[in-house]
């Protein structure tokens, strides 16, 4: 059999991400929510607030668009790992 050696250096460049910055993103700070605790209701609230304020069609602002798709990730994943928890939950 014959194995190819790769350096560490060659290895690094291959097989990890480094020039890869991962962005935190505060989803709760984004919808206007003070704290992690929210619920299900109160999230779809502020969502549907910050829907109204920030959609395109309704802001001339030039970073609307962009804002907006913040919105909906930040909605669609906290509306997830809340449902992921109650899944969990009847589980146990």
């Amino acid at each position: 059999m014959y194995y190819d050696i790769i350096s560490p250096v060659k290895w690094k460049q291959f097989y990890c991400l480094g020039d890869v910055e991962m962005i935190f993103k505060d989803y709760y700070k984004i919808l206007g929510l003070q704290n992690n605790k929210a619920s299900q209701e109160e999230i779809k609230i502020a969502f549907r607030e910050q829907a109204k304020k920030y959609h395109p069609d309704v802001s001339n602002n030039s970073r609307t668009e962009e804002r907006f798709k913040d919105i909906n990730e930040a909605y669609k994943v906290l509306t997830r790992r809340s449902y992921e928890k109650k899944i969990w939950q009847n589980v146990e």
